[in-house]
């Protein structure tokens, strides 16, 4: 009965626990339970009122009019359901959410094909506990301060796995302090 009202706008539960974190997956589980509990509970109402017999109650009551009102009142009691009007904002903002997800995977992509490139480095490498000033130099020719390469602490420029334009940011000054006087 009232699961004509319900199913139009079910849950993917599978879908929803793919993309949940593992540490929340208590909290997950807790939400789903007392989803089920809230449809159960749902689904226990009928879909329409239950049937009165009036012609019982103007059998009984000396007042037939007052029976004839109620009965005139309770068939044209219509209950309109909800209206949605939050479903087209979240349609909304989901797509503008996959267009930024859609933008930043192949930045993603990016920083993980260098951190790959640095990882084989690191695998093919002596360990640093074994190398020599020159041996750093020559492994890391970027992160190296050189009378050529010049940097002043904090090295920012040099910090492993930033993008180039990250380090190049990072090296530009700051700008002209603001005035004291």
């Amino acid at each position: 009965m009232a699961a004509k009202r319900i199913t139009k706008s079910s849950i993917d539960w599978a879908k929803f626990a793919s993309v949940v974190p593992k540490n929340e997956m208590k909290n997950f589980n807790a939400f789903k339970a007392r989803s089920d509990a809230y449809l159960v509970r749902a689904l226990a109402y009928p879909e329409n009122p239950p049937e009165i017999n009036f012609n019982e109650y103007k059998a009984r009551l000396a007042n037939k009019d007052m029976v004839q009102k109620l009965e005139q009142a309770y068939k044209s009691l219509k209950i309109p359901y909800p209206k949605d009007t939050v479903a087209g904002e979240i349609e909304q903002q989901e797509s503008e959410y996959k267009r930024t997800c859609d933008a930043y995977v192949p930045i993603a992509n990016a920083k993980i094909a260098e951190a790959e490139k640095l990882r084989k480095k690191f695998e093919v490498m002596i360990p640093v506990r074994d190398m020599s000033n020159e041996d750093f130099t020559l492994t890391f020719p970027d992160w190296v301060c050189t009378l050529e390469n010049p940097s002043i602490y904090p090295h920012f420029e040099k910090t492993p796995g930033l993008t180039k334009e990250e380090r190049e940011r990072l090296a530009a000054p700051d700008g002209k302090p603001y005035s004291t006087v």
